[in-house]
């Protein structure tokens, strides 16, 4: 993920609608995106408000690794 990052900053620098029209091609984003939409497989956590937990007594915010485990 870091190196397709750096490839994404690289490529497009601050042209930040290019590198959204990247992320809308692919069929999974982790971590990027500011969008936690499992029904589109987008696990980002870097939202105001979220507040997703794994749950069963747990009460840490989930990563995005947490997310795609929980699903």
């Amino acid at each position: 993920m870091g190196l397709f990052l750096e490839w994404l900053v690289s490529t497009f620098g601050e042209d930040f609608y290019g590198l959204l029209k990247v992320l809308e091609t692919l069929d999974a984003v982790l971590d990027v995106g500011g969008v936690y939409d499992p029904s589109r497989d987008r696990y980002d956590h870097h939202q105001k408000g979220f507040h997703e937990v794994f749950g069963h007594g747990f009460t840490t915010k989930l990563s995005s690794a947490g997310l795609v485990y929980k699903v």
